[in-house]
């Protein structure tokens, strides 16, 4: 079961980063147009 947990952590893990990457890289983009 615990490699199942693993397993599940690594995906959610992965989607939320992309998702904050995704987030930010269009503040990003902007502060370093404007810097």
């Amino acid at each position: 079961m615990a490699k199942y947990a693993k397993h599940w952590f690594v995906i959610n893990t992965n989607f939320f980063a992309e998702a904050g990457i995704n987030l930010m890289r269009p503040v990003l983009g902007e502060a370093m147009t404007r810097a």
